[in-house]
């Protein structure tokens, strides 16, 4: 399955078994070395994550993440993204980050964004992962900083990931770490000037979205584990 540019596809984040989100994305290049997918401001997205999960209190999240795998627990909910922020995101294939840009309204770049995930797996109406919940803030001048290494921590502790999987995702991370420090790819590509297509239409979601590979409504085909 390959895109072109301006193919518009769903960006299923799956948790567990099931999905948790799924975003329409407008594809800007699909190639041999990185899918790039562009989030339009104000798409409306179907989610089932709690809306005021980063307010509750820190054991709450982690026990809704735990319990969160379970696919039947909480019915999707659209939700509009901002319309002050466009985003980026950066696949190499088979790998184990994506990188994603953000940029204001007005195209102020503001951040990198290095999100630990699955490899992309690519399903009837787009590309699903699963996110490993660690992740990499990097500033524009490439200064970086770990987020959610709590939450990470408290999983494995919890034996959501094994040691062998959360040693996986740490190396992974600890290579990310290494091509920021060096300025390597995709943070020397003059990605921040990228612009999209003035002819892209936002994106919507299909009708049958949450029916991933056919017939398999709404599920995935791993734990979401590495």
């Amino acid at each position: 399955m390959h895109w072109t540019s301006g193919d518009q596809i769903v960006l299923y984040e799956m948790w567990g078994r099931g999905i948790a989100g799924a975003r329409p994305v407008t594809v800007v290049e699909d190639m041999p070395t990185h899918l790039a997918l562009y989030s339009h401001p104000g798409v409306t997205i179907a989610t089932r994550g709690n809306a005021h999960f980063r307010s509750l209190s820190f054991s709450d999240r982690i026990d809704l993440m735990i319990r969160g795998v379970d696919p039947n627990l909480g019915e999707f909910r659209d939700v509009v993204t901002p319309l002050h922020s466009h985003v980026l995101t950066l696949t190499p294939p088979e790998s184990g980050h994506a990188v994603w840009l953000f940029w204001s309204s007005d195209w102020e770049f503001k951040r990198w964004y290095v999100n630990l995930q699955s490899p992309l797996r690519r399903v009837r109406h787009g590309v699903q992962l699963h996110d490993y919940v660690l992740d990499i803030v990097v500033s524009p001048d490439m200064s970086w900083a770990w987020k959610d290494t709590d939450e990470f921590e408290a999983l494995i502790a919890l034996g959501f990931f094994s040691a062998e999987q959360a040693a996986s995702i740490r190396d992974e991370a600890a290579r990310v770490v290494r091509t920021i420090e060096n300025g390597g790819r995709p943070f020397c590509d003059g990605w921040p000037d990228w612009r999209p297509d003035a002819s892209w239409a936002v994106p919507r979601l299909p009708d049958d979205w949450s029916d991933v590979d056919g017939g398999e409504a709404a599920r995935g085909t791993n734990t979401g584990k590495p």
